[in-house]
């Protein structure tokens, strides 16, 4: 709903800039009197080559916006469909899977250099050290990407099983929060390792 006002304000913007200029223009012929663009305006005939002009420019942005809405969305398809046509073979699926695993590597050996405050006065000392929140957020979005991507590419059954927790290694501090403790972040990626090297044994 809110796109659709934003979509509709910018039309009306658009028109409103094309019916000023064309008020502008006629001004100008008329040698350069906003008087007389009033007196030509009093004209009912003039007034209705006006709407008539007004009508034209919000009928003609709108076309622009749904044009660029249409080659928009088009775009976006095209590149979804080659996307899921490079990864129709069993063996692109399977370096896709280990590109992701490389992937997660990457973020383990971010969580293992992160230097951890110490301040005993500090609740939740390992959430607040410096980088954990973003690589948590990184974390966050790559697991989402790569849920979306099995989803569409390989199986709506092996997007669920990317994402349980069913597997080695347990988180081994407190209510296995991945902001609790290094030890809990690190558990939480090799989980994610795991179900991406089961997955890909499962591609025959």
């Amino acid at each position: 709903m809110l796109a659709r006002l934003r979509y509709v304000r910018e039309v009306l913007r658009q028109a409103a800039s094309f019916a000023g200029g064309i008020a502008g223009l006629v001004t100008l012929l008329l040698g350069g009197s906003i008087i007389g663009g009033a007196a030509w305006l009093a004209n009912t005939h003039h007034r209705t080559l006006a709407v008539a002009l007004i009508a034209g420019g919000i009928l003609l942005a709108f076309v622009e916006g749904s044009y660029r809405v249409w080659v928009g969305v088009s775009a976006s398809l095209a590149t979804a469909q080659a996307r899921m046509s490079e990864l129709d073979l069993p063996e692109a699926k399977r370096a896709y899977l280990d590109e992701q695993v490389d992937r997660a590597l990457g973020l383990r050996r971010e969580f293992q250099d992160v230097v951890e405050r110490t301040d005993e006065e500090v609740p939740h000392a390992w959430q607040k050290s410096e980088g954990v929140e973003d690589l948590v957020g990184d974390l966050d979005h790559w697991e989402d990407e790569v849920r979306a991507e099995l989803k569409e590419a390989f199986s709506l059954e092996m997007a669920r099983l990317f994402s349980s927790d069913a597997v080695e290694p347990p988180s081994p501090d407190g209510d296995g929060s991945v902001y609790l403790s290094r030890a809990n972040s690190l558990a939480y990626v090799d989980r994610r390792i795991a179900r991406l090297r089961e997955i890909r044994a499962m591609i025959a």
